[in-house]
């Protein structure tokens, strides 16, 4: 590209001071190029909390998984509290687990708060109408977040998305707390507990939620 001045001196190799300002120039025009493989693969709109989707067993969690996408999503009636009774398995691997995390639940619950996350879910928490104290978390994808599942599971958690927000607006990147009562569906789902806002003493979440009816006061 050029011709670097150099000098020999003692046995040692010396370059000029302009030779080495080029060489910084070309430098700092370089690393901007190295760093752009390391960005986010999705980015947000300016204003917006939402970086993106999630990396954590995020194909079980949006049906993408090959047992996921074999799921029927007929949904099986339950109530929050029996749910929250279900045993822990014992080993939380990449693989969807068997039983739980291999049926679709349908509760009624009581609508507590509500919140996007910055891997793009709602992240809603919801408790059972009688023991309001008794929570769970329900957590509803981003269409963006879910090119993989199959196009039945797609509509329906796009549908269950869209019908919550109907019902109770567009959630922001602080807890919004609701008063209201629904059918929540979703397929069964254990996540490590670490503090979440609403998690079930085992974990358990409805992820994702493939239905949703009901509405907010």
């Amino acid at each position: 590209m050029f011709a670097a001045r150099r000098r020999v001196h003692n046995g040692h190799v010396r370059i000029s001071r302009r030779s080495a300002l080029a060489l910084a120039v070309i430098g700092l025009t370089i690393v901007p190029f190295a760093w752009v493989g390391l960005a986010p693969a999705k980015t947000s709109a300016p204003g917006s909390r939402q970086v993106g989707c999630g990396i954590e067993r995020w194909s079980v969690k949006t049906l993408k998984d090959p047992a996921g996408r074999a799921l029927s999503l007929s949904p099986k009636a339950t109530m929050i509290r029996a749910l929250r009774r279900k045993t822990v398995p014992g080993y939380l691997g990449l693989r969807r687990g068997r039983g739980v995390e291999r049926t679709t639940f349908r509760v009624r619950a009581k609508l507590v708060e509500m919140k996007l996350e910055d891997d793009s879910d709602i992240h809603l928490v919801i408790a059972d109408p009688a023991r309001t104290g008794a929570t769970m978390i329900a957590e509803l994808p981003a269409k963006s977040c879910t090119a993989g599942a199959t196009a039945k599971a797609r509509t329906k958690m796009n549908r269950a998305r869209a019908a919550l927000i109907a019902a109770c607006g567009a959630p922001s990147g602080s807890f919004r707390e609701l008063d209201g009562t629904a059918t929540v569906t979703g397929v069964g789902f254990f996540d490590q507990i670490h503090g979440q806002t609403g998690v079930a003493p085992n974990g358990i979440e409805l992820h994702p939620v493939v239905g949703f009816s009901g509405r907010c006061r």
